[in-house]
């Protein structure tokens, strides 16, 4: 009897943590491709274009030119 009720509240814990991850990353992937509103950045770039952007970037620089 004791041991189903811990199974239970084990399966309870682990069905909500996996739960809380998969909604987690399906937020960071969801605003990832929104406009970002930050000061400074181009009007209607997403983060990911953003990173993409950085690391073309960072691809063309020469290591002489870093200092």
């Amino acid at each position: 009897m004791i041991a189903g009720f811990f199974h239970l509240i084990w399966k309870i814990a682990w069905n909500t943590i996996i739960i809380l991850v998969c909604a987690s990353l399906i937020f960071i992937g969801y605003k990832a491709n929104q406009p970002m509103t930050v000061t400074g950045a181009p009007d209607g770039i997403t983060y990911v274009e953003f990173i993409q952007d950085r690391l073309d970037a960072a691809k063309t620089i020469k290591p002489s030119q870093c200092g």
